[in-house]
Order: structure tokens, then sequence, then C-alpha cells
């Protein structure tokens, strides 16, 4: 007979999706060559904690021949109210410094080459006042770009294809209540919507969409009709 032990664990993430780890003993054989309790470890399950529904189970052979049985059951408690979470996080990337908004001023100021078209680096000194004087600029290639990212997870009952739609395109970010401050701008610019992720959570989808904060071309941004 299967005996809960001890070991079992539980965590409970900010969007309210609980998950259990429960622990059970299956006996084994003590021996090498006994039946093993193979359709058991497939069948047995421990009583649901909340309800919320078995997502996976995994075991591991202990040396006293017993298996080790995790029951993981993963999901939205019944009547748990179903939150949201909403974030700005500043993803910084090395950018080609001809991408540099001032550039141009960048590369009068400092000497700047060019081959035909092509920026071809900072020279490794610049005349000031007549005298050859170090470049601060010398062998600068690229700079540190930040990219604004608004990012918002939440949890539906019901799967929602048209929260897909837009991607890549100039979109208006779904806010929870309270949080509406977090779609601001700045500069004119708007949020493009980078991504949605979806992963079904036992009972509840859960939805992580990004967009990004930027000055979008409306002739290639603009959303679909």
């Amino acid at each position: 007979m299967p005996q809960i032990t001890t070991g079992s664990k539980f965590n409970s993430d900010r969007t309210g999706i609980c998950r259990f780890d429960v622990l059970a003993i299956i006996a084994g054989p003590s021996t090498d060559g006994g039946v093993e309790p193979y359709a058991e470890l497939l069948s047995y399950t421990p009583p649901a904690p909340l309800g919320l529904p078995l997502v996976n189970r995994s075991a591991s052979k202990e040396d006293n021949g017993d298996w080790l049985l995790t029951c993981s059951f993963e999901g939205a408690p019944a009547g748990s109210a179903l939150e949201s979470v909403a974030e700005i996080d500043d993803s910084s990337v090395d950018a080609p410094i001809e991408t540099f908004p001032k550039f141009r001023e960048l590369r009068k100021k400092y000497g700047g080459l060019m081959d035909g078209n092509n920026f071809a680096g900072f020279p490794p000194t610049l005349k000031v006042g007549g005298q050859n004087e170090p470049n601060p600029v010398y062998g600068l290639s690229h700079y540190l770009s930040g990219n604004v990212v608004l990012r918002v997870t939440f949890n539906l009952l019901e799967y929602d294809g048209s929260l897909l739609r837009n991607l890549r395109k100039i979109d208006k970010p779904r806010l929870p209540k309270g949080a509406e401050r977090l779609g601001e701008t700045s500069d004119g610019m708007d949020w493009l919507k980078k991504s949605v992720k979806v992963q079904f959570k036992g009972n509840v989808w859960q939805f992580t969409m990004e967009w990004m904060q930027g000055h979008w071309v409306p002739d290639i941004y603009s959303p679909r009709a």
C-alpha cells in the first residue's frame, strides 16, 4: 500500500497559481530481479491538494528497493482570484555606433572615418590646438542601447487566441487595474507588441505578454486591419 511520506513541497506564484509536489513510497523488491511496481507507479495518485489536477509524475529507486514517487498538482484553486502582474524591465543591448541617434554629430566631433558610405571607425588621435591628442572614442564600435520592456502576466480560465493579434505591431498594452501608469511613454514613443507566451497550468491558461517602447515607423508597424 503506497504511503505519503515527508519531503512534499508547495509554492504559489504572484498570479495565484499553486503547485504541490506530493511524495509517496511505493514498495519495491528488496533484491535485484524482483517484480517492480511499474504499473502502480503509473496508476497510484495521492489525494489532490485543493482539488488541483495532476500535471506530472516522476519516481526514483531507493537503496532499499522501494520507489519514491513524486506527483505534481498545479493550477488555480476553485474560487481563487486570478491575479495579474505587470513590470517594467530595461533590457540593454550593445548596438552598432552607427545607429546612435546623434551619430552624425559624434562622427563630426571626433573625426569619424568613412569608407565610401560605410563607417570606418574613429582615428587614434585628434588635432587639438595644433597638436595631436589621443582620441577618447578611438576603437568605439558599439554603444549601450536601452530597450524598455513592459511585461504583463495573467491567467484565464479559457484560452483566448485573440491575444496573439498585433504581434510585432504598435499596440496598446493590456494592464491590470491600478497599474495603468506603467503604460505611459515619453518622447513620442509607442509600444510594440514584442511577444506572447502561453502555458497551460493544470486548469488555467497563463499568458505572459511583452511590449517594447520605441519610435516605431507606422508604415511598417501599424496594426493589421
